[in-house]
């Protein structure tokens, strides 16, 4: 997740069974998922 100028806002993280998470879909779904925080972050700052 990033502020509008570039700089790192945080992160996210998963955690599950390895034997029952398919990162395949996980990992599009947390790069969704930063976006999102990532746009309204730089909605709040203007």
């Amino acid at each position: 997740m990033l502020w509008p100028d570039g700089s790192v806002a945080g992160a996210l993280s998963v955690s599950g069974w390895s034997s029952r998470m398919n990162v395949d879909r996980v990992v599009p779904a947390v790069r969704t998922a930063a976006l999102t925080v990532s746009r309204a972050l730089a909605a709040r700052v203007g």
